[in-house]
């Protein structure tokens, strides 16, 4: 089966990936390559770019860490999420906002081995302050930072002042970049913020069939791994806690964020994909995984058919 295939992390899974990702971002942008201007042309290049380092990042990450088993579940899961929500690769303050995120969340993850946690507190301030440049409600993500201050008992005042002496570096720099070249800072923004959930009412059938396979996929991994990895006494709970709160981050900023909510959604498919390989690979009969996934590919291939027949 489907699953079956992936249990075993091989370099052709990757360039699959690749292609497949790739595919996915020139279809979505492919009605402006040839009449954007050259700065048009710059963004959407270095937004590619930043989409392709999110995927290397998401599989070093889970690598370094060993939050998965040696599989390819979890970028198999990156891409399935990105066919099935397409738009999520339309803006490019997002994409390269989450970029920058997953640079953090590498700080974030690796600070269990308690080595080099001066530098690592130092990185996570920065780069938290560069996504946040890009796109405001990234500051959501200092809950799982914080968290990390108390699953890991080491010198918590003094790494905190570490962390604020990064996020001041990366203003220091700002404010110097606008001085020098006389360029307005980029704004941050929250204004106008609501909790809702208008989109599952106002979207597509389409797009109301996609959100229900994610929640469903993502509620049956989340309680897999809670009952394993968090309720037992299990030497990985700390890390699978901030993966929780990563995932519950993102989609409270989704909620709350004036954005069309499905590009919204790429900040949450590095810790669903994350949970989600670790929901199929412990499983012994891989058959609600399976299923779950041809519904995914399934609704991708309609939903793709259905844009170029519009186009």
């Amino acid at each position: 089966m489907i699953t079956r295939f992936f249990k075993i992390s091989k370099p052709f899974h990757y360039i699959l990936f690749l292609l497949a990702v790739t595919f996915v971002f020139f279809t979505q942008h492919g009605n402006k390559i040839g009449t954007v201007k050259a700065a048009e042309a710059l963004k959407l290049g270095t937004t590619f770019l930043c989409f392709l380092l999110s995927l290397f990042l998401l599989v070093f990450i889970i690598t370094k860490n060993r939050l998965t088993q040696n599989n390819s579940l979890a970028a198999f899961y990156f891409c399935l999420f990105i066919f099935l929500f397409p738009d999520s690769v339309n803006n490019y303050e997002i994409v390269i906002s989450n970029m920058f995120m997953l640079l953090a969340f590498r700080r974030i993850i690796s600070m269990n081995t308690n080595t080099n946690l001066k530098k690592k507190y130092f990185d996570t301030g920065l780069w938290l302050c560069v996504a946040v440049f890009f796109y405001s409600l990234s500051a959501l993500y200092i809950v799982p930072f914080l968290a990390t201050i108390l699953l890991w008992r080491t010198d918590r005042f003094k790494h905190f002042i570490v962390f604020t002496f990064g996020i001041s570096t990366m203003l220091f720099i700002n404010l110097l970049l606008s001085i020098v070249f006389d360029v307005s800072a980029p704004e941050i923004v929250f204004k106008n913020l609501k909790f809702s959930f208008d989109f599952l009412y106002f979207s597509s059938f389409q797009l109301k069939s996609s959100f229900f396979v994610f929640f469903t996929l993502a509620g049956c991994s989340v309680i897999k791994v809670i009952n394993e990895n968090i309720i037992k006494n299990n030497p990985s709970r700390p890390l699978f806690i901030i993966i929780l709160l990563i995932f519950f981050s993102s989609i409270l900023m989704a909620l709350i964020s004036n954005f069309y909510v499905p590009q919204n959604f790429l900040f949450s498919f590095f810790p669903i994909s994350v949970i989600a390989a670790n929901f199929t690979q412990d499983q012994k009969s891989n058959w609600i995984s399976n299923l779950i996934i041809v519904v995914i590919i399934g609704l991708s291939l309609f939903n793709i058919s259905i844009k170029f027949l519009v186009n």
